[in-house]
């Protein structure tokens, strides 16, 4: 291999190792984003259930719950079946 060979060869791996960096970079830092979103939507949806409970043990009237947390019927009805299991 000539020495002008060689040189476009390092370059070129040289060159590579730098979009691979950044790949491998850009793909943290998505993952990482992607991995918050995911908590804050989690958050939000256990903070949804945790005051349709609240509102159950007020004596609130399901659809009103439904209506103010957005959570759907169903869903608030099998937390006060749940909650009266309990009782």
């Amino acid at each position: 291999m000539t020495a002008r060979a060689q040189k476009e060869y390092m370059d070129y791996c040289m060159i590579t190792q730098g979009y691979y960096n950044t790949g491998k970079e850009d793909g943290y830092k998505q993952g990482e984003d992607h991995g918050i979103a995911i908590g804050k939507e989690e958050g939000r949806s256990e903070a949804k259930l945790e005051a349709a409970r609240n509102l159950l043990m007020e004596n609130v009237t399901e659809d009103v719950i439904a209506r103010c947390t957005g959570l759907p019927l169903e869903t608030v009805q099998k937390l006060a079946e749940e909650l009266q299991a309990k009782a």
